[in-house]
């Protein structure tokens, strides 16, 4: 879900429009963006839609525009990729009014990105090796 949508609260799912989801994620499934706006929560109520943008120059290396989405968001923080891009300071004023109480961190996400992933990808589990 990292990089398509991500639940804020009970009541807030964070994602970006419906062109902007295509494309960035080109393979997906035609009627995936409507499930996802129309989609409840477990108490049958609708989430609250917020978007983001997605860069507005592609990402030469990447080929692609990138999105915001795969943040994190920790205890007291959102780190939130940067890509040096006009967008930047957009994405990062939406998350700042979705987590007002925490401190919002903008991170390299074209170095991360280039290593093969995501702010939220290089924080998750890591098992243990004996």
């Amino acid at each position: 879900i990292d990089g398509l949508v991500r639940f804020v609260d009970a009541h807030t799912l964070v994602t970006m429009t419906e062109a902007d989801y295509y494309e960035t994620y080109d393979y997906t499934p035609e009627g995936d963006y409507d499930k996802l706006i129309n989609a409840r929560n477990a108490k049958g109520q609708k989430y609250n839609i917020v978007t983001l943008p997605i860069t507005a120059e592609e990402i030469e290396w990447l080929g692609c525009r990138a999105n915001y989405l795969n943040y994190y968001a920790g205890n007291e923080v959102v780190l939130v990729p940067v890509f040096g891009d006009v967008m930047d300071g957009e994405a990062l004023r939406i998350l700042g009014g979705l987590y007002p109480e925490k401190e919002i961190v903008p991170v390299d996400g074209e170095i991360i990105a280039l290593l093969g992933g995501g702010i939220h990808c290089v924080t998750q589990q890591q098992p243990a090796f004996y």
